[in-house]
């Protein structure tokens, strides 16, 4: 259903009143700090190979002498998997509603093989949601905007946008995925149509009320669509229009505690699943074609967050978000299609970190008292030296004797081997002539039999 401009210009299709403000400006400072890079495998199964930042910035996957560039392997031919290099950024703050502003010069669709995306999601996904701003794969000359929900959420109608709804059911768990999606036909709103009209600007506003997305072309946005303080109720009519009046579910129980996602994948579930030819030829495609990809960039002149002041107070709005190699991040998708949930197992990195908190001891060296010293042990006795041991001699503090040696015994515990100046730590001269010296060797080798039985039984502890 199509309003007038007179009836959008008066401020009713917004689904925000309040004033916004600046929060977050990702080129103030470096754009790319604001980012975290995720490195994990691809959970739409892409032909793909997501690097870390000292990667991406000495293969030239992304600078910032025009803007921010991101961009995927274009020089490399015959690659294996996991796939053609990319990059995959996660903002490092999440947000729960906002108004998002982003002006492009570039964007990496319309080209066979990829799958972009720019796109918000939040933790436990799909419970917490998905925005899809712009999302094609292959060839596609249209702008897919979609909403992924968790369970029974849907669309009634066509909401208050321009454009009519695709699929209704945004429920992540039905349609393979498919969600409540709106189609853009204008070829300039994505890939190769949109880059050679020298780009233009998308802007999410997501409220309380629901989700909305406007599109223009570059230089007719309004003039305050990257101010400090926007007001989406002039801009007339979104796109598309996700309205609370307009839908099955409460949108403040979909979505929440969104990160923002730029990523440039190949093939996958979605775009190998509808590559003439099927998975196969879209991934031998990719492998051998890398300058096909010379335009597969995103060309970013300007990305801006805006909250209103209530959002800003009272919903932990631009918090630091959780590490894109969690497991939230592993299991969310910026497609229409199935994804894996599976995430690596972590039973080795557990071991790892219980054993390495195991204190070590070290060997004990006689030394002067002093008050980090080990407790004395018990006073030794027969037992500690094996069946059969005549043990120490009677005289045991050693005082005024020499050791005697045992009566012949066939169970006898064999000798020691003859002590040295090892035995006595750094600057001992073997054993003293003084009569304590048995003893003190017998202190000493106990010691050390206790301290690695004492270690092997933490470290069996420490068995997943």
């Amino acid at each position: 259903m199509q309003f007038s401009t007179l009836f959008t210009t008066a401020g009713l299709v917004s689904l925000g009143a309040a004033q916004y403000n600046l929060v977050e400006d990702f080129f103030s400072g470096d754009f790319f700090d604001h980012f975290t890079f995720y490195t994990g495998a691809d959970p739409t199964a892409g032909w793909v190979d997501y690097v870390d930042q000292g990667t991406a910035q000495s293969d030239g996957l992304i600078n910032t002498n025009k803007g921010a560039f991101i961009g995927v392997d274009s020089t490399t031919n015959n690659v294996v998997a996991p796939g053609r290099r990319s990059v995959r950024l996660s903002s490092n703050s999440a947000y729960t509603y906002m108004l998002v502003v982003l002006d492009l010069y570039n964007m990496p669709g319309g080209i066979q093989g990829t799958w972009p995306a720019f796109w918000t999601f939040g933790p436990d996904w799909p419970n917490n949601g998905e925005i899809d701003i712009i999302e094609g794969v292959n060839g596609q000359n249209a702008n897919y905007m979609t909403v992924h929900t968790g369970s029974s959420c849907s669309l009634k109608s066509g909401g208050d946008g321009l454009l009519q709804p695709f699929s209704n059911d945004c429920d992540a768990n039905d349609n393979s995925n498919q969600g409540c999606s709106f189609h853009d036909n204008d070829p300039s709103s994505y890939g190769s149509g949109f880059n050679s009209a020298g780009g233009g600007v998308y802007a999410m506003e997501w409220t309380a009320s629901g989700v909305s997305i406007w599109r223009w072309a570059q230089g007719s946005q309004p003039g305050d669509s990257l101010g400090s303080n926007p007001n989406p109720s002039g801009w007339g009519q979104p796109s598309a229009s996700w309205s609370s009046s307009d839908a099955s579910c409460d949108w403040s129980s979909q979505l929440s505690q969104h990160n923002i996602i730029f990523d440039t994948t190949f093939c996958g579930s979605w775009a190998g699943a509808v590559y003439d030819g099927g998975l196969g030829a879209c991934q031998s495609f990719v492998s051998n074609n890398p300058s096909a990809f010379e335009n597969a960039f995103w060309g970013v002149n300007n990305l801006r967050v805006y909250q209103q002041q209530s959002a800003s107070s009272n919903n932990g709005a631009g918090q630091p978000s959780a590490s894109p190699s969690a497991s939230p991040i592993a299991q969310a998708s910026p497609s229409p299609s199935p994804i894996s949930s599976s995430s690596p197992a972590t039973i080795a990195t557990s071991f790892s970190t219980i054993a390495s908190s195991t204190p070590a001891a070290s060997t004990p060296t006689p030394a002067s008292p002093n008050a980090n010293a080990t407790p004395t042990s018990e006073p030794l006795n027969s037992n500690e030296f094996g069946q059969g041991s005549e043990g120490i001699p009677e005289d045991s503090d050693g005082s005024g004797s020499t050791p005697t040696a045992a009566s012949p015994n066939a169970n006898a515990t064999p000798a020691p081997e003859p002590l040295t100046s090892n035995d006595f730590g750094s600057g001992s001269q073997g054993i003293p002539e003084g009569s304590d010296g048995w003893k003190r060797a017998a202190d000493m080798r106990m010691g050390e039999r206790r301290r690695r039985k004492h270690l092997a039984h933490h470290l069996k502890l420490a068995k997943p």
